[in-house]
């Protein structure tokens, strides 16, 4: 998996999700962790977090992105 983020550009957390919505949001963390300042894996944790009601978790994320 290191070896995938070594060129996060590359990589689409939309390739994670058409395999399964919880392995994309453990890409996303995972970019998250290796790259803080990249937005699109904290923007898709956002919209997953809003999806499931998860609203606190959402406001936790657009606060990073910010």
């Amino acid at each position: 998996m290191c070896v995938l983020f070594s060129v996060p550009r590359m990589i689409s957390i939309s390739w994670a999700r058409q395999s399964d919505t919880s392995r994309a949001e453990d890409v996303a963390k995972a970019w998250h962790k290796i790259l803080p300042r990249d937005l699109e894996p904290l923007v898709f944790l956002m919209q997953s977090s809003e999806r499931s009601g998860a609203f606190h978790t959402a406001l936790e994320y657009l606060k990073k992105a910010e």
